[in-house]
């Protein structure tokens, strides 16, 4: 069985409007689905968005891998929201047979505030 553990790591920061640059790792134990050594080498990773089914990275390895890190990838979330990015991965041996999907992980992004504060009250005591 292709097993794909999946760990995911965003860090927002400014640029204009917040984006968050996200690092995501993966291991996989190289084996094929019948738990045998994966002989279709390289394997394709690539990790989805689970809401939208984009791709949001990909790489290939040519056997197990131990937090093996995926390409950076950057989301912006919407402003003066807090929005969740959930993942997956798989994996596809070169003869085209793909994994299930792994565990799916999430992030909390929050956007850039663009709220401005409340109006201050001000007062006047003249003696």
């Amino acid at each position: 069985m292709k097993r794909l553990l999946i760990i995911a790591v965003c860090a927002l920061f400014a640029q204009g409007a917040w984006a968050a640059d996200c690092q995501v790792s993966l291991s996989w134990d190289g084996m094929d689905s019948a738990g045998n050594t994966e002989q279709s080498l390289p394997v394709t990773f690539t990790v989805f968005n689970a809401d939208t089914q984009d791709v949001l990275s990909t790489a290939q390895a040519n056997g197990a891998v131990t937090d093996y890190a995926m390409p950076s990838f950057s989301v912006v979330p919407p402003a003066n929201t807090t929005m969740t990015l959930r993942m997956y991965a798989t994996a596809k041996d070169s003869a085209g047979n793909e994994s299930g999907h792994s565990e799916t992980v999430s992030v909390e992004l929050t956007g850039n505030d663009t709220i401005g504060p409340g109006v201050p009250v001000i007062r006047i005591s003249i003696d």
